[in-house]
């Protein structure tokens, strides 16, 4: 048996129950769907049940039993984070462009009773063809939950549990080094999981966050098993293989890449026994993924002969270059247009945006441009945040410092190694300057920062101290995003109220954000779609749906909370709508 401490080991049982809870959910859901049956409200809470017994099981295998007492404290504790992810989520609107849009929509077909294992959805459905053929993971186990409280904001609690759990995991391991300790192990695991990918999409159905969340997780566990591995290690790992293939297209390269880095490392340092318990998982956990992701991989294999359609095979839609491509990367390499983006201001150029240069900054400096956008959800230049490129130097200059001091040493190689993966997993992804599709490079200076810590003790602090501060003033800008959010839901809640309180049937044009008849439903709002146009009609508060302002709307008496009164006046035209 591994010995872990009694604080490392409450981590890893809080990071363990959370992860499983949703994963095991998943799996519920790919039996319920070849069985011919279909979402319910049932999957999630039995899936939470279990991971509890789990969960229960792994920590009284260190501990021995314990009283009632503590078993219901234990019990709380690891229920408090979920509870307040779900929570939180509830009161929040999803307010982005693809949440609202197909992530959405497949939450509310699943409801309705689509099997998408059996069936495809008509094209009159809206984003039917990303609906049907994206990897859906996510959107499942958020439809159980959607169907569990009836309410479709609470989906996206998925992200923050995964965030929370990865921060818990990593700080399992971190925690149990003794020159590392709690209070830098908390720094570091917070900076590791708290990238901007991942907290700027918390309130949303975006999955990009969630695949970085779980890259980590898979990470911290292939440490786990080349350290030692146990029976719930293991456990651990496969199902967080079957979520990472389920996320999205993208996870299937990196869940390759990082195994077959890590076996490749076990095999250098002749480890066999470590390597064979993570090739059999990965093998196993890999072959059910699969059958998790029957739609969409099988099924679009099956009609269109290529597993990641609509993106790749003869039917390949361009969903890059005339859509999301900055107009100033016409013409640069790849290389190029990574060190663009990376040492930019954060900004969200489109092909049609009026500016076609993407002039750069100096690192550490930052505008009104970069406040902006620095919360966004899919901000296409400088997106790890204002400061990501004074920090990425930063790093350099440590490491300079830690090869010349320790590259002899086997932490330093092995976090090299790491490194290395990290890199190549960047350089293989042809859109690489979108940081969205790359997350896992943020990783980077959290690990630099942690082989300086290592192994160089009590040396070069002021460096170190200034890449911690650096990282932590750059998750500050994602807070904003937090006080934009809060203004837009209030919003959002008073169009509504607004709309219920005229007593009209509102005219609407839902365009790409038709979710938003649900908002509509659950208030018993009536409304009538028409094909409205954007230069004479309004559009709804964060979302691409237009309407017709009838008089009735502007003589209801329905008041704005307090805090929309004090915080509207700041909120961006460009979140606004």
């Amino acid at each position: 048996m591994m010995y872990m401490p009694k604080l490392p080991l409450f981590f890893f049982s809080i990071g363990f129950f959370l992860v499983s809870s949703l994963v095991i959910t998943l799996l519920g859901a790919s039996i319920t769907f070849f069985l011919g049956g279909t979402i319910n409200g049932w999957l999630f809470p039995l899936a939470v049940l279990i991971s509890l017994g789990l969960s229960y099981g792994f920590f009284v295998n260190y501990i021995g039993t314990a009283t009632l007492r503590s078993v219901l404290f234990y019990v709380l504790l690891l229920l408090l984070p979920l509870i307040l992810a779900l929570l939180i989520s509830s009161y929040f609107y999803d307010v982005s462009v693809d949440g609202q849009a197909y992530h959405q929509e497949a939450l509310i077909q699943l409801k309705q009773g689509w099997n998408p294992y059996w069936q495809y959805l008509p094209d009159s459905v809206n984003q039917a063809i990303w609906v049907n053929h994206y990897a859906k993971g996510m959107e499942t186990i958020q439809a159980a939950i959607y169907c569990t409280f009836h309410d479709i904001e609470v989906g996206k609690a998925t992200n923050m549990v995964l965030w929370i759990g990865s921060f818990f995991l990593t700080l399992s391991f971190l925690s149990q080094i003794e020159s590392i300790g709690l209070k830098k192990g908390i720094l570091i695991s917070g900076l590791l999981a708290s990238s901007p990918t991942v907290l700027n999409q918390l309130l949303t159905y975006y999955v990009d966050g969630a695949l970085a969340s779980s890259l980590l997780i898979l990470s911290v566990l292939c440490v786990y098993i080349i350290k030692k591995a146990t029976t719930f290690h293991l456990l651990l790992l496969s199902l967080i293989i079957i979520l990472l293939i389920n996320i999205k297209f993208t996870g299937i390269l990196y869940v390759c890449l990082s195994l077959g880095g890590f076996l490749l490392w076990l095999l250098v340092k002749k480890s066999f026994p470590a390597l064979k318990k993570l090739l059999l998982v990965s093998v196993i956990a890999g072959f059910a993924a699969i059958v998790v992701g029957y739609n969409p991989y099988v099924t679009n294999s099956i009609k269109y002969h290529h597993p990641l359609h609509p993106l790749m095979g003869s039917a390949r839609v361009d969903i890059m270059k005339d859509l999301n491509t900055p107009a100033g990367f016409n013409g640069k390499s790849g290389l190029e247009r990574f060190l663009l983006s990376t040492f930019a201001h954060t900004n969200n150029l489109f092909p049609s945006s009026e500016e076609k240069g993407i002039p750069l900054k100096v690192p550490f400096t930052f505008n009104k441009i970069d406040v902006v956008n620095a919360a966004r959800v899919d901000a296409r230049l400088g997106g790890f945040g204002p400061f990501f490129s004074g920090i990425l130097l930063l790093s350099l200059g440590l490491f300079c410092i830690l090869f010349v001091k320790a590259r002899n040493q086997a932490i330093f190689n092995y976090l090299v190694w790491f490194i290395a993966l990290i890199i190549l997993s960047v350089i293989i992804m042809p859109e690489s300057w979108w940081a969205r599709y790359v997350p896992q490079f943020w990783f980077i200076p959290p690990v630099l920062l942690l082989a300086g810590e290592l192994l160089l003790k009590n040396q070069y602090t002021i460096l170190k101290r200034l890449i911690y501060a650096s990282g932590i003033l750059n998750m500050m800008f994602s807070l904003i995003g937090i006080f934009f959010n809060i203004t837009l839901t209030e919003l959002i809640k008073y169009d509504l109220d607004v709309f219920k309180a005229s007593g009209k049937t509102v005219v609407v044009d839902w365009q790409g954000s038709a979710s938003n008849r649900i908002r509509f439903i659950e208030r018993g709002i009536p409304y009538e779609e028409q094909d409205l146009d954007e230069a004479t009609h309004h559009g709804m508060t964060g979302s691409e749906a237009l309407f017709i302002k009838s008089e009735e709307m502007d003589n209801t008496a329905i008041q704005k909370s307090v805090w929309l009164r004090l915080t509207e006046k700041w909120l961006p035209n460009t979140w606004r709508y």
